[in-house]
């Protein structure tokens, strides 16, 4: 899964960047791989981003339903349904905002 590979990649990182910064500390300045597979690193988790965010809403509404009491009284029905899964445009618009009426509704 993509989480996963996520934070098998960040403790790659941070191993690489540990080991960087203890060369850095002895002086030893032959650590042209260790930078080179920092970049790498660097430059995955960039492109990973991207994809993060398009998941972002079905990890919260996934997290939200394993913390949520309700979810544990649920029945078999509910937890099958894809449409429980679906956005909420309601709670998209401002409380504040009046709904504005156009000629083409009905």
């Amino acid at each position: 899964s993509c989480i996963k590979v996520k934070n098998s990649i960040l403790l790659s990182y941070m191993i690489e960047l540990t080991l960087h910064a203890r060369n850095q500390l002895k002086d030893n300045h032959n650590s042209s791989g260790n930078l080179r597979r920092l970049t790498e690193l660097k430059i995955v988790l960039d492109k990973m981003r991207p994809l993060e965010k398009r998941m972002r809403y079905s990890i919260d509404k996934l997290l939200s339903m394993g913390t949520s009491t309700d979810a544990f009284a649920s029945t078999n029905e509910q937890e099958e349904d894809p449409l429980n899964f679906k956005p909420d445009p309601a709670a998209m618009q401002d409380d504040e905002e009046e709904p504005t009426t156009t000629k083409y509704q009905s």
